[in-house]
């Protein structure tokens, strides 16, 4: 599994856009994209892919996995924390 974390700057939601600052970092690490081209229009990361936020730490992780890999994810609840 491939997992990354950015600063969460303004972000509230899920849906995830990443800066091309932010997209040449999570492409160097082996994060897809189905359209990467940037400078020129939006980078959006290849399905599937799940983000996690850290609003203590200000933080989002961005999970995408690895080629033949599946997406598994573990809800927790609120006593887990």
């Amino acid at each position: 599994m491939l997992s990354h974390t950015l600063p969460l700057r303004d972000r509230t939601g899920r849906s995830f856009e990443p800066t091309d600052e932010e997209a040449v970092e999570l492409s160097k690490v082996g994060f897809r994209f189905s359209i990467f081209r940037p400078g020129r229009e939006a980078c959006h990361l290849s399905i599937p892919y799940e983000t996690v936020i850290d609003t203590a730490r200000g933080t989002i992780t961005v999970r995408q996995p690895e080629e033949g890999e599946a997406l598994t994810v573990r809800v927790l609840d609120s006593q887990e924390g």
